[in-house]
């Protein structure tokens, strides 16, 4: 009734006799025997679960922060979190997210409340790095359990490359609404320009038309002169 495997361990602890003397000890000591090799085997499988899930956060291209929501401490980050701020792993664990974030800290400890009580998952902020280089980042962060624990699982993406081409779009776009304003003020210029050109054109060539019909000696030539130069 037992696995292959199980019934020769028993043979072998046992032995022959004793199994054909005490048949119901035996099949005790064989399911004593079968439920130890289940239970390491379930231990083993999930110390391997564990060794990939850890693997997976170790080793995976994204950059990954475990944060205590309470305190800001960072627990725990992979490698390319190590690779993006500059500093090493072991340096990370015994830093505060308030290190990395530049806004203040009444202001984090608010967002990360957002996330600890759901109401927020994405966030868009600006990190520090070793370096002293500011870089715009947009975080995914949402609230996890660890051996009974609660943390906040936060993936940042660098979008720095992105906000500057967004703001020289704005820049780029600015300028051609501007531009087509002037442009704009340019043609009502112009029609304004050609609207008074024809209207003086009209009393210029009128006043010539009455001068000659006037004789010099007159006063009313002298307006007329004046009234020429004026529209000229």
């Amino acid at each position: 009734t037992l696995p292959a495997d199980i019934a020769l361990a028993v043979v072998r602890r046992i032995g022959l006799p004793v199994m054909l003397l005490y048949p119901l000890a035996t099949i005790l000591a064989g399911k004593i025997l079968s439920d130890q090799e289940a239970t390491a085997r379930f231990v083993a499988a999930l110390r391997q679960s564990e060794e990939d899930y850890r693997k997976l956060f170790e080793e995976h291209a994204a950059v990954k922060l475990i944060i205590a929501p309470d305190t800001g401490a960072i627990v725990d980050a992979n490698h390319a979190a190590a690779a993006y701020y500059g500093w090493s792993r072991e340096e990370l664990r015994r830093m505060n997210i308030e290190q990395i974030n530049t806004l203040s800290p009444g202001e984090i400890a608010k967002e990360r409340e957002k996330v600890r009580a759901r109401r927020q998952i994405h966030f868009e902020f600006k990190h520090r790095r070793a370096d002293g280089t500011i870089r715009d980042v947009e975080v995914f962060s949402s609230k996890i359990t660890i051996k009974g624990g609660a943390f906040l699982h936060s993936i940042v993406h660098d979008i720095t490359d992105r906000k500057q081409s967004e703001e020289q779009n704005r820049t780029l776009q600015d300028q051609l609404i501007q531009a087509q304003k002037m442009e704009s003020i340019g043609r009502l210029a112009g029609g304004v320009a050609h609207d008074f050109n024809n209207m003086l054109a009209l009393i210029i060539g009128h006043a010539e038309m009455a001068m000659n019909r006037v004789d010099p000696g007159d006063p009313l030539h002298a307006d007329l002169t004046e009234i020429l130069a004026a529209g000229q």
